[in-house]
């Protein structure tokens, strides 16, 4: 699987006339083939897999690196239990895979896994691909690896040798210089493919890989120890993207690329006041979410008067908590702690919805979401441990006026609820239909699953183990099933 010219993410969300489907189904290249691209995550109805999904990896690794003696084998009762690994790296490791097996003869790592349509998942007629292998996606893959390799390295040998090496390779083909896409020509047609062909001129700036390099080069350093992958961190740190500064956002992998320069071997690399700086950085989000949750009355991290912007995830209060959770072991305050538990709470039930918007836990969750297997296994309780979107203003007016008045065959309409009735309050303002109101009812790996895992695991007690209960835990009978609308 392969693709002429579709360099992904950096480029995707800025560049005119740029879409996924048009530049797949213009550029596949349906002669070379890859046999096995198991691994990874899927979101909602997609079966791509994409380097967004780093942040589900990036939070597992750092989830166990902040706190490893909370996690174990065995605890997700997953295929790997059982094997001496904690299940927690060997999820990790699943999302890793696909990408260690993209690495091609040059050492380049792809960052996608897409095709150029949303089709069924057992859709014969529809061919995937990976994305060309990019300076970027190489270097995310090198330091995410190599952390995996440092921690991994105490239960498997093997398995750390294996990502150490395929770290390496990935690095060497990274930071060469000449591997920068340079005036490179993007196939691309209209009507994902088969319309009108078009194309589009890019180049890569020096100035989106640095953060990148960065991440390669410090993983790598704490890997190996040696100071050469760190001997110009120093100029870099100054001129690269923040964390959660645009086009980085609170719902990425950005906080964990600079991470590591808070580990302990790093005070001989940076001078004090060189981490304290970082270190502002990272704490400025996190005191502005701690004073905007003790102005909510449901003590969630959002601006009281903002009704904009609430829909795609933005209102999944969790990834507001991993800000907060990062803040605190930074300095070991427990308000900002407190602050990350109120915003899970927001998330589990404590809204004026009373909704849990992860399905399967509470009393009332999302019964109808769009997820594909939830859908079509013909049971109507969907798949427990998912969250979505959540609610928010978005789509809400156009949805309620669909579902609540309908027009007479002869003319005039019917009014399900008086006009008076229309003024839902914001934060109740919520449709459960999985494919009219999207941004609400839809779920994707880094912005609403990952912050959920990884601001519960921080919560873990020691030697937690599933219960047997939790482990053979069933459907819920579908009149037990409350979440089509919410609690009063």
């Amino acid at each position: 699987m392969n693709l002429k010219a579709c360099p992904l993410l950096l480029i995707s969300k800025n560049q005119k006339n740029y879409n996924n489907f048009n530049v797949i189904g213009a550029s596949i290249d349906y002669k070379k083939i890859t046999k096995d691209a198991t691994g990874g995550w899927h979101d909602a109805s997609d079966w791509d897999r994409n380097i967004y999904h780093y942040t589900n990896i990036l939070d597992l690794l750092n989830l166990y690196a902040l706190a490893p003696e909370k996690f174990s084998d065995g605890q997700l009762n997953i295929p790997e239990s059982g094997d001496g690994i904690p299940d927690i790296l060997n999820e990790a490791e699943y999302g890793l895979r696909p990408w260690r097996k993209s690495i091609d003869k040059s050492y380049g790592v792809a960052g996608m896994i897409e095709t150029w349509t949303h089709p069924s998942i057992d859709d014969p007629n529809v061919k995937y691909a990976y994305s060309l292998r990019t300076r970027w996606s190489s270097l995310l893959f090198a330091g995410t690896a190599a952390q995996f390799c440092r921690l991994v390295a105490p239960f498997n040998k093997t398995l750390s040798e294996e990502y150490k090496n395929a770290a390496l390779k990935a690095y060497s083909f990274g930071i060469d210089d000449k591997n920068t896409l340079k005036n490179i020509i993007i196939h691309a047609a209209e009507d994902r493919g088969k319309g009108k062909k078009y194309t589009i001129d890019w180049s890569e700036k020096a100035q989106d890989d640095i953060p990148y390099v960065i991440f390669a080069k410090i993983q790598l350093y704490l890997l190996t120890d040696d100071e050469s992958y760190v001997k110009d961190i120093v100029p870099l740190l100054k001129n690269t993207l923040k964390p959660y500064e645009w086009r980085f956002s609170i719902r990425d992998f950005s906080p964990w690329l600079y991470f590591g320069i808070f580990s302990e071997k790093f005070k001989k690399i940076l001078v004090r006041k060189e981490i304290d700086a970082w270190k502002k950085i990272y704490l400025k989000n996190a005191i502005d979410y701690e004073k905007l949750y003790s102005e909510q009355p449901y003590r969630q991290s959002w601006p009281l008067y903002q009704n904009f912007w609430m829909g795609w995830g933005n209102v999944v209060m969790t990834n507001q908590a991993r800000v907060l959770f990062i803040a605190y072991n930074l300095t070991n305050k427990e308000k900002f702690r407190q602050a990350a538990i109120f915003n899970i709470d927001y998330m589990l039930g404590t809204n004026p919805m009373g909704m849990s918007w992860t399905t399967g836990l509470g009393f009332v969750y999302p019964i109808a979401i769009q997820h594909s297997v939830s859908e079509n296994d013909g049971i109507k309780d969907p798949v427990p441990g998912i969250t979505i979107y959540s609610n928010g203003e978005e789509m809400f007016h156009d949805l309620k006026k669909g579902a609540w008045e309908s027009p007479l065959p002869k003319g005039g309409e019917v009014n399900f609820l008086t006009k008076a009735n229309w003024k839902v309050p914001l934060l109740r303002r919520w449709g459960c239909h999985p494919h009219v109101n999207t941004p609400q009812c839809e779920f994707t790996i880094h912005e609403t699953m990952s912050s959920t895992v990884f601001a519960c695991g921080m919560l873990i007690s020691l030697n937690w183990k599933p219960s047997d209960k939790l482990k053979q835990k069933l459907p819920r009978k579908d009149n037990l099933l409350f979440g089509y609308w919410y609690l009063p």
